[in-house]
């Protein structure tokens, strides 16, 4: 009955209402600012493909949530619907805040439409980020990064290392009149105003240092103003204050407050009754609502699916009686006709669908064709075009999402998994976000995709060489084709416009799919602004591999499949203003204060994306690394200098202490004393004829000098070092008694197999002398392979893959 019915929807308020905790009824701070940024969020990000912008669905969502729960949700939307229809768009908390605001946005008036002013608790915080010289008046004039609320004067919540500025603007609540002395300690520099008078100017450069100022207040509350700046290195900032008969102390939060607009949510409190959330929680389970909201609940006595009748009764009944026990769905005439035709059919009904069929399902259950078109179907409309942005002048490919069409075929399916489980997104210039539809839909979407587009990961890739990397590199850099003219590098800008880079290209795009591409990019992306650079009749570069136009695109995917590891394209400029050292025509050689190394240590980075560091107080080489090689900010900005770190990956430690020693076996222990201590001195670095430096090091007590030169190698997966070590004056080099050792590699567990030796990862082919693996219980240790350094002139070679 209606009066039954009213009872149990109570009993089930007062249930659900108790889970996960009471409703936040807080008044939630907001700015026009705050509420515009939402907007603008959602009509770019991609919202609108799947949501109306509709008032009357606002004003409903108003009356449902607040701010602090529709954040959460925005930001992790399959722990509240695990089903995935609602993916996750990977937005900040800021953004979701935004978003949030907006959507709820009537919760910001009153019934009679005023804007809501209140006092809350805090201060208003506009975060800048970018290269501050003072935080004076001119810091208005900078966009702000975000605008939010900070509970006292103190440092932005995630704000960066460096180069940035804040505002703290509300007021403060004095409790006596008279003089008050308020002081300011920060790094870099900072102000504060009270009112209209500015009672310290602390600004400029400067380490943590703290400034006082003094000014006559009556009690009550009063306009305050803190602002601060970071240029580099440490970071603080803190407000004290001490009035009549007080101590100095740091301003607590409670004597600060801000005017502004909130959103409050509306409707009454819910005073949860015992006895009727127990009822609620029966009729919950009772009723089937734990069928669909709580997994793995249905319940017992429900019937199977393929015993429903082909009639009109049960959820079907257009007019149940009120004793019916089925619920009533929200479903029109037509859908009626179409479900009950169904279960009509059923029997004939294939369930083992199509590929093809599976395919089309999913990309409507997901939602894919808002954005995307595939085969002809999908895409936004002309109207909806216009809600797609670029930061690029890429014309469309820089602001609408990809076609679909045979993406399997293109994509790899490890890519296509991170795009969909992650939403990987390779164009950061489209405004539009890729959601993700986490782990499970990833591997069985892309699984899918993988067939029915006849994908395959395993085709075989352009043979290798050497020579097709330098020829591939030459086709792509700016004596070729000068694809970096329009494509980023490795991170490195692009001299135009920043398209995708080609340095993740090998991890992404299938070998078979790229050589067709470049024989015909319009076959594939029909309005492409990509060159057909091998049209049929053209021969640009008949000097390169016969002029053969699938050698040469055979080259730059070999060249390209060294991804981050690939040598920089000439022509590529590299912004020093970024501090980044990046080597592209030939080796950049570096001293710097080196995180665990010593004072004096050498770095070198090698055009083939490869780097190491030498240390020169022992003598040694230390660190090797791939990719990019070093950013030069800590030392030549830092105030006290700070210790660099490579900026690459892949790194490879090699043994401490000194490279080479004199041993009495070739088992005996390795010297603990190293360095100048034990005789070694640096002697000089040069270059060789491809400016590659050579270093020199020499034996005080022994006489005698050693040369090393490094060098690189090309190799499938990236490229390799070639250790060459001689003896340039051996007088006193291996006698009857004493020989000497380099100590090649040092691991807890080492193999010899097929000429090489085997160190986590690493592998080590010595050339030119004789080399032994030491067991760790030999030496009182860990596993090593040593080398044994020849006399006179004779070198070693030492190769090292990674």
């Amino acid at each position: 009955s209606t009066e039954e019915r009213a009872e149990v929807v109570e009993d089930l308020v007062h249930y659900l209402g108790s889970r996960g905790g009471l409703f936040d009824r807080t008044p939630q701070p907001s700015t026009p600012g705050e509420i515009e940024r939402g907007r603008i969020l959602v009509s770019t990000l991609g919202c609108l493909s799947c949501h109306d912008d509709d008032h009357a669905w606002r004003t409903s969502l108003a009356e449902k949530t607040h701010v602090g729960a529709l954040s959460a949700w925005l930001r992790d939307p399959r722990r509240k619907w695990p089903s995935a229809m609602m993916p996750d768009l990977r937005i900040d908390e800021d953004e979701a805040r935004a978003i949030a605001l907006h959507l709820l946005r009537p919760q910001a008036f009153d019934d009679s439409g005023n804007a809501r002013i209140e006092e809350v608790a805090g201060l208003r915080e506009t975060y800048y980020e970018g290269e501050f010289g003072d935080c004076g008046p001119s810091l208005e004039s900078y966009p702000p990064t975000r605008i939010g609320n900070a509970p006292r004067v103190g440092l932005p919540a995630d704000h960066r290392e460096d180069y940035f500025a804040v505002a703290l603007d509300g007021e403060i609540e004095i409790p006596r009149g008279g003089r008050w002395t308020f002081a300011l300690t920060s790094d870099d520099g900072s102000r504060l105003w009270i009112g209209d008078t500015e009672v310290i100017d602390h600004d400029g450069l400067h380490s943590p240092t703290r400034k006082e100022g003094a000014i006559e207040l009556e009690a009550g509350w009063h306009p305050i103003r803190v602002t601060m700046f970071e240029f580099g290195g440490g970071q603080e900032l803190r407000l004290e204050w001490k009035g009549p008969s007080s101590a100095l102390a740091e301003v607590p939060s409670e004597r600060f407050r801000l005017r502004t607009t909130v959103h409050r949510p509306g409707g009454e409190k819910l005073a949860v009754d015992r006895e009727r959330r127990a009822r609620g929680q029966r009729a919950y389970i009772e009723l089937g609502c734990a069928a669909c909201h709580d997994r793995g609940m249905a319940p017992a006595n429900a019937p199977r699916f393929e015993s429903l009748p082909a009639t009109a009764t049960g959820c079907l009944d257009e007019s149940p009686g009120a004793d019916s026990p089925a619920p009533r769905f929200s479903i029109d005439r037509t859908e009626r006709a179409e479900i009950l035709g169904w279960l009509a059919a059923r029997e004939g009904f294939d369930a083992e669908a199509t590929l093809e069929r599976r395919a089309a399902l999913s990309f409507d259950r997901y939602g894919c064709l808002g954005c995307h078109a595939r085969d002809g179907a999908g895409g936004p409309t002309l109207e909806e075009q216009s809600l797609f942005l670029g930061t690029a002048e890429l014309g469309d490919e820089g602001r609408l999402p990809p076609d679909l069409t045979a993406v399997g075929r293109k994509l790899l399916r490890p890519a296509l998994e991170r795009v969909i489980a992650h939403g990987e997104s390779v164009r950061p210039y489209m405004v539009t976000r890729m959601p993700s539809y986490g782990s499970e839909v990833g591997t069985t979407f892309a699984a899918l995709l993988h067939a029915v587009d006849g994908g395959d990961d395993e085709a075989q890739s352009p043979r290798f060489s050497e020579e097709a990397v330098e020829v591939g590199r030459t086709l792509v850099g700016g004596d070729g084709f000068r694809c970096i003219d329009c494509h980023d590098f490795a991170g490195h800008d692009s001299l135009g416009e920043p398209a995708v880079d080609l340095a993740t290209l090998a991890t992404r795009v299938q070998p078979r799919w790229y050589l067709e591409y470049m024989h015909d990019p319009q076959t594939k992306r029909p309005g492409t602004r990509m060159p057909a650079f091998w049209a049929p009749g053209l021969d640009l570069f008949p000097d390169l591999l016969d002029g053969s136009a699938r050698r040469q695109i055979e080259a730059t995917w070999t060249y390209l499949s060294l991804g981050e590891k690939a040598p920089l394209p000439s022509g590529l400029v590299v912004d020093r203003a970024t501090y980044d050292l990046a080597p592209v025509d030939e080796p950049i050689v570096f001293g710097a204060f080196f995180e665990g190394l010593s004072a004096r240590t050498i770095c070198v980075g090698l055009p083939e994306r490869i780097s190491y560091a030498y240390d020169a107080d022992h003598s040694r080489l230390a660190l090797l690394w791939r990719g990019e090689f070093m950013n030069a900010r800590g030392t030549w900005e830092g105030r006290a200098g700070q210790l660099e770190t490579p900026e690459g990956s892949d790194p490879i430690t090699m043994p401490p202490g000194d490279a080479i020693a004199r041993l009495e076996r070739w088992d005996a222990r390795w010297p603990e004393v190293s360095g100048r201590a034990a005789g070694w001195r640096h002697r000089s670095v040069r270059r060789d004829e491809t400016r590659r430096p050579i270093f020199r090091r020499s034996h005080r007590e022994h006489a005698v000098v050693v040369e090393e030169s490094i060098t690189p190698r090309y190799a499938e997966g990236g490229s390799a070092l070639v250790r060459t070590i001689r003896f340039v004056d051996s007088s006193t080099a291996n006698d009857a008694n004493e020989v000497w050792i380099l100590r090649a590699a040092r691991a807890a567990h080492i193999e010899e197999r097929d000429g090489a030796f085997f160190a986590e990862g690493v592998r080590i082919t010595v050339r030119g002398g004789e080399a032994r693996l030491i067991r760790g219980e030999e030496v009182g240790g860990l596993d090593e392979v040593r080398v044994l350094l020849p006399s006179g002139r004779a070198s070693i070679e030492m190769e090292v893959e990674w």
